[in-house]
């Protein structure tokens, strides 16, 4: 699956899910998403992960320990560009109050997944890469949870 994942004050690359590495994939296959909203532990990585589902979209927090490292954002359907972009943008004007210019950049494709690191200093370097792959793979199976639950209904 192609991800358009997108970072604050960053850039926009395309990104395919088949390149999740298969350790990744080896560390997470237990972990079944729905689409619901809930806090996930990972006891292969210093990982948690906070999950708010709604009906617009979904986010999700990439946390070590109690420290919030990333904030996603994620995008299943056009029609909820607008609602979703609404919360990047309001994170960016609250970074902008403090002198710390943040873009945020439009997306290109219906889905994707648009990432904000809140502090930069709670991952290490390899931890920081870590969660990037962390990150594909969540939006993929929450993409997926999405589609079911809407299939469903």
């Amino acid at each position: 699956m192609q991800v358009e994942h997108i970072t604050l004050g960053g850039n926009s690359v395309i990104r395919d899910t088949t390149d999740i590495l298969p350790t990744t994939h080896r560390k997470l296959d237990a972990i079944r998403l729905n689409y619901e909203s809930r806090m996930i532990t990972i006891s292969a990585l210093p990982f948690k992960l906070k999950i708010t589902a709604i009906e617009e979209g979904a986010a999700f927090d990439v946390m070590k320990g109690e420290d919030l490292a990333v904030t996603n954002f994620c995008c299943f359907e056009e029609k909820y560009r607008d609602a979703v972009l609404s919360n990047i943008q309001s994170l960016a004007d609250m970074y902008n109050k403090i002198g710390i210019k943040m873009k945020v950049i439009e997306p290109v494709t219906p889905q994707w997944l648009y990432s904000a690191v809140i502090n930069p200093f709670a991952l290490s370097p390899d931890l920081m890469m870590i969660a990037g792959e962390v990150e594909l793979y969540i939006f993929e199976q929450l993409y997926f949870a999405y589609n079911d639950r809407k299939a469903t209904k």
